[in-house]
């Protein structure tokens, strides 16, 4: 996982707490090299991350949808619709207490 992920964890762990009976999931994608699954997998125990992870092995498909940038928040509404492509972890904040009551 990348230091810049790996940073946010805390912020997202808070943010996570507060909203998850309100509505509010987080779906975790990495893109690790298959070299490096298994430090990913210890990370993920490490910073004891509650919601669901899914590994893009290689980024084969996160390449497909040009995603460069990581972490890369996609932030999506109870209707599915994407909201915000880039969010950062205050956009989030704001968003969520919002439309959820802070």
């Amino acid at each position: 996982m990348c230091k810049p992920c790996i940073a946010a964890f805390p912020k997202l762990i808070d943010l996570y707490s507060k909203y998850k009976d309100r509505g509010f999931e987080i779906i975790g994608i990495s893109t690790d090299r298959t070299m490096r699954v298994k430090n990913w997998k210890k990370v993920i125990l490490e910073q004891q991350l509650p919601w669901v992870q899914y590994l893009d092995e290689n980024a084969v498909k996160t390449s497909e949808m040009y995603i460069r940038l990581f972490p890369t928040a996609v932030l999506i509404d109870k209707k599915g619709n994407i909201v915000n492509k880039k969010a950062s972890l205050e956009e989030i904040e704001i968003y969520l207490s919002k439309e959820l009551g802070g």
